[in-house]
């Protein structure tokens, strides 16, 4: 996916028209105009700058405001650069199905199905962009994918991959490493 993809698939998820967006980005501060914001719709390749990234992210309330400016850095990337990316994700992706295939004892087989089809919905459904953006923020956290659905499961777990150690916690275990990191912060 690229930059162009990302923003259409962003506007198409708002449900909102080019003047709103247009509208609501002029609220948050970043004016652009109805025509510039089709260039950057159809034309692969026009990236803006970062604040007008932001401000489109934010317009369409896009679940990660800097999503769009992540798109526009993978689109510029050396291709060594992006395949070390890539390699992370795909690093990420394989231990976590390995460290499902080593619990699965501990499941029912039903109880298996559904981690396995939830962490493939959830790496199906991740742009790069996505997963990029899990490890950014103000505090360096791991990423977290739920594999597991917390409305139909009694104790979803979570996997916690800062790479060379990664493991299965529940969600209690999750809970109380938030827990520590906000009382270790004071």
């Amino acid at each position: 996916m690229n930059y162009t993809d990302l923003l259409n698939k962003i506007i198409k998820e708002s449900k909102m028209s080019n003047i709103e967006i247009v509208r609501k980005c002029e609220e948050n501060g970043e004016k652009i105009t109805p025509n510039y914001l089709s260039i950057l719709r159809n034309t692969k390749g026009r990236i803006p700058s970062e604040n007008v990234s932001k401000a489109l992210a934010k317009a369409c309330n896009a679940e990660k405001e800097d999503i769009l400016i992540v798109q526009a850095y993978i689109d510029k990337a050396p291709k060594k650069i992006l395949h070390f990316i890539e390699k992370v994700y795909e690093g990420t992706k394989s231990v976590t199905f390995q460290l499902l295939e080593e619990n699965k004892k501990n499941w029912s087989e039903i109880e298996y199905k559904t981690y396995i089809e939830n962490a493939n919905r959830e790496f199906d459904e991740m742009t790069l962009a996505d997963f990029i953006c899990n490890y950014l923020g103000d505090d360096i956290k791991p990423a977290e994918v739920n594999i597991i659905d917390s409305g139909t499961q009694k104790n979803p777990l979570w996997v916690i991959v800062p790479l060379e150690n990664a493991k299965i916690i529940t969600d209690e275990q999750m809970k109380m490493l938030n827990h520590n990191e906000g009382a270790s912060e004071t």
